[in-house]
């Protein structure tokens, strides 16, 4: 027994060796494993430290106008990313000589700028962000919970009035008190404020060739050699950002967003001229153009009212109102063209812009006055059929009627601007068979407010916040008390979401450009396709190896360390 164990000296000590080597490789092991996942958290920090810089350095004048929040990543936004990155790291330098502060070591990093503001959903998904925040620039919203119920009503009307058009159409030219009364009205509104003389700008084709709205969401600027990368990266991006996936599609067309979108096709062209008084009944007079018109209103209004989407038509609309100019409101910050023959920008018809889309100053005016005319047209005629005296009227009276009392509220809203309201439901009519004597004073030259104020007695004053202040206003018997920008959000009913934001983008880019030109004297670079609402980060490192494991991830050096990548896709 001694002999044998005289033969075995030393094996407890050969034994414990190789279990500490065990032990020490496991400890190792998870020492390194443990230091690996500490690298990536911070290196995941250190991205969206890097990112949120990038984000801070937001166009401040983009954001003082138009209150959107976006950035370019231009060479000297993608240096100060990688400086972040830097900068960050580097609170982990080693100090002491050794890897045991040093947890990794950068080897790339980058930055791309992504949904930029050509995109209708990114700009809808900040109108609506921002919306939340703002009072609604409807003066009429604010006095109902549900702006179905004011959807409802009026559908209501244009089932009303549709049976009063159909009858008129083939039927007598009305005569006698009304005639009279019109005749008055049409010699004081021989020359109709259909459009501002001084706002008539139109957009050079140097200007409209690089708008969003005609050349594409990203197409133009996506090298075919880039289009699969590209495409790739995006469909990364949207499983990171689902609030995009659904409307962001392929990079090599326009994205179309198909939520909460109605349109109505109208012909504005040469709608005074068939609608003198003279052509109020027959085929292709007043009556049948308004039948037709009141007709697609109506349907445009029934999809409207049939889901959620006109909470959100509102605050898009309303959003549009308040922030673009039209030819009755500048809003703080516009920096509009001051000659109407520019070629670079619009003088104020901005809105009318969203509403027609034409690069005429001019077309886009006479679009939206013939648009508001016939919701005026709508809920006057619904007032002519409840009328005492009209209402036993013939149908060809009625409409005749109905065309010149909204003469009226157009010339009001026109000619006197935001100082103005007329109701979207009115009680009362201008043009009342008792108050008819009273346009005996209507001329050419009159002041037609006064007129109204002083012989027909319906105007009255209130209160109203016009801008940033409070006002004296006038306004007539009625409910939901409307200006021109009311009235032009309203408009905006009528125009699919698509078409509405991209236009808009065009816009941004339009004064964008024209105020570096002329206003800050700076080089003109501003192209809405270069700004972004969200950035996408990457930075590749190595691991800094404190005890010798072999990396599973070498470089042909031992020990190299693992290799490892942070991406993060940061916005607003």
């Amino acid at each position: 027994m001694s002999g044998f164990l005289k033969k075995t000296q030393g094996v407890i000590t050969v034994f414990i060796s190789l279990l500490l080597m065990t032990v020490l490789s496991f400890g190792t092991l998870i020492i390194e494993a443990g230091r690996y996942q500490s690298a990536k958290n911070q290196l995941s920090e250190v991205n969206i430290s890097a990112a949120s810089s990038v984000l801070s350095n937001y166009d401040m004048d983009l954001y003082q106008r138009f209150g959107i929040l976006a950035f370019t990543d231009d060479n000297d936004t993608k240096a100060a990313f990688s400086e972040n990155v830097l900068f960050d790291s580097d609170l982990n330098a080693d100090y002491i000589g050794n890897n045991a502060t040093c947890l990794y070591r950068i080897s790339d990093s980058n930055m791309t700028g992504f949904y930029n503001l050509t995109y209708p959903s990114v700009l809808k998904r900040q109108i609506l962000s921002k919306s939340k925040y703002l009072k609604s620039s409807y003066s009429f919203a604010l006095n109902t919970n549900n702006v179905n119920e004011f959807l409802g009503s009026f559908i209501s009307k244009c089932g009303t009035v549709q049976p009063i058009l159909n009858a008129a159409v083939g039927g007598t030219n009305p005569s006698g008190l009304v005639m009279a009364a019109c005749s008055y009205v049409e010699s004081a509104f021989t020359d109709l404020k259909i459009y501002d003389e001084g706002s008539v700008a139109n957009l050079s084709a140097s200007v409209t060739s690089i708008l969003p709205s005609k050349t594409g969401t990203v197409k133009d600027i996506v090298p075919d050699s880039e289009v699969e990368a590209i495409q790739a990266t995006l469909d990364d991006a949207k499983k990171v950002v689902p609030a995009y996936s659904s409307s962001i599609g392929n990079i090599s067309a326009v994205n179309e967003d198909d939520e909460d979108t109605v349109s109505v096709s109208m012909d504005y062209s040469g709608i005074r001229e068939k609608m003198k008084r003279q052509q109020v009944a027959g085929t292709g007079g007043l009556a049948d153009i308004a039948a037709n018109i009141v007709s697609a209103m109506g349907n445009a209004m029934s999809q409207l009212s049939s889901g959620d989407s006109s909470q959100v038509n509102l605050m898009i609309n309303s959003y549009l109102a308040k922030h673009c100019a039209n030819r009755t409101y500048i809003p703080n910050g516009y920096s509009g063209a001051t000659d109407s023959r520019s070629s670079e920008n619009f003088v104020s018809s901005c809105a009318e812009y969203i509403f027609n889309g034409s690069e005429s100053e001019k077309d886009n005016q006479e679009a939206a006055y013939w648009m508001i005319f016939f919701l005026r047209f709508v809920d006057n005629m619904n007032c002519i059929a409840n009328n005492a005296f009209a209402s036993s009227a013939p149908a060809a009276t009625k409409v005749l009627l109905g065309y010149y009392e909204s003469l009226i509220d157009m010339e009001l809203m026109t000619a006197y601007g935001n100082s103005v309201y007329v109701p979207m439901t009115k009680t009362g009519l201008f043009l009342d068979p008792s108050r008819i004597t009273a346009f005996s004073s209507f001329s050419r030259t009159c002041d037609i407010l006064s007129v109204l104020k002083n012989s027909i007695g319906s105007v009255k004053t209130v209160k109203k916040t016009v801008g940033e202040s409070e006002t004296d206003c006038y306004t007539v018997d009625g409910t939901f008390d409307a200006g021109y920008s009311d009235y032009i959000a309203a408009a905006l009913w009528f125009v699919s979401n698509s078409d509405k934001l991209m236009r808009f983008s065009d816009l941004i880019q339009i004064e964008m450009r024209y105020k570096q030109a002329h206003v800050l004297g700076e080089t003109v670079s501003f192209q809405s396709k270069k700004y972004y609402t969200y950035c996408r980060v990457k930075t590749d490192a190595t691991l800094s190896t404190l005890l010798p494991v072999i990396s599973v991830n070498t470089d042909g050096n031992t020990f190299a360390g693992t290799t490892f990548t942070s991406t993060k896709y940061v916005g607003f």
